[in-house]
């Protein structure tokens, strides 16, 4: 079994086809983006925890309701609701197949970030894309991807610091 370490980012969603997800893996950028929720986790049983190091927006972390698109209280509050409850289910779930998992908070994600920046952030690190195109929920779960592999090789730099 291949043992490369994978750096993977989770932008959850509830909307068709809106549950992005992200995977850094030999210099390679994958994306995918999940019909469903159980789609998704379906998926994850054939994934190895063993060399997976992933980070999922949880949106229940800030205490915040986004309006982008409509003023309509009881829908926003709808599709809050109903993100934050697949951002916490993912989490679970991950964790629950001994994943090493994080969620943070879209404020610690940071700004969001357009297909073209994020095309130059990765040619920055020398990354290529597998896909030629992608969707607004990818580029978030590539945001994410970073972070994790970032805070894999800060774990990495302490652990090699402590046992030196």
């Amino acid at each position: 079994m291949d043992k490369s370490l994978r750096f993977i980012g989770i932008d959850p969603s509830m909307r068709l086809n809106g549950l992005g997800m992200a995977m850094i893996c030999d210099g390679m950028v994958h994306t995918t983006r999940y019909r469903s929720l159980a789609i998704f986790a379906k998926d994850v049983l054939s994934w190895s925890p063993d060399n997976c190091f992933v980070v999922v927006e949880d949106s229940s972390l800030q205490n915040i309701t986004f309006r982008r698109h409509t003023n309509n209280v009881s829908k926003i509050s709808r599709n809050v609701g109903m993100n934050q409850a697949a951002s916490r289910f993912i989490i679970d779930w991950l964790a629950m197949h001994d994943f090493d998992v994080t969620g943070i908070s879209p404020q610690d994600k940071g700004k969001k970030w357009l297909p073209e920046y994020g095309l130059k952030v990765m040619e920055g690190f020398g990354l290529k894309m597998s896909n030629k195109r992608w969707t607004q929920d990818e580029v978030d779960a590539f945001q994410l991807s970073l972070i994790s592999k970032h805070r894999y090789e800060q774990r990495t730099k302490l652990r090699d610091v402590h046992f030196a």
